[in-house]
């Protein structure tokens, strides 16, 4: 596996660079979701998130909105 891997952001569409292969120093090493949201996010993307959204996501942190992202991005992905 190789350390690093650029990718696009499935939820904003930047640039970002993975770096599974040295998880320590990921962008999203530090960032923490709780259990919801981390499942909403998981349903609703096929793939990480840029720091930027993961960032947006653990600020927006509660279970009402882990809730909402869990069905609105349910709905989009089935509509479009």
């Amino acid at each position: 596996m190789p350390d690093h891997e650029p990718k696009r952001c499935p939820r904003c569409g930047n640039d970002f660079e993975c770096r599974l292969g040295t998880i320590h120093r990921c962008q999203c090493v530090d960032i923490t979701l709780s259990d919801d949201m981390r499942e909403a996010v998981a349903a609703a993307y096929d793939d990480c998130l840029c720091r930027t959204c993961l960032l947006a996501l653990s600020r927006d942190d509660t279970p009402a909105v882990s809730r909402y992202h869990a069905v609105s991005q349910g709905l989009r992905r089935r509509y479009s």
